[in-house]
């Protein structure tokens, strides 16, 4: 894991743990979600062929 990715992740955790009035923490964490998807296309494929199929 590179440095930068580690960074990304404790940034992602931060906000996922802000308090959020209302509704939007899905959306937000879904937008989050997507630019890390967007920034990591690589791993991001590699971690959904691993959970295809999987009960979630």
């Amino acid at each position: 894991m590179t440095s930068e990715y580690e960074r990304e992740l404790a940034e992602l955790r931060k906000a996922l743990e802000l308090p959020i009035v209302g509704h939007p923490r899905r959306e937000a964490e879904l937008a989050e979600l997507r630019r890390l998807i967007d920034k990591y296309v690589d791993d991001a494929r590699r971690m959904l062929a691993e959970t295809d199929g999987r009960d979630m």
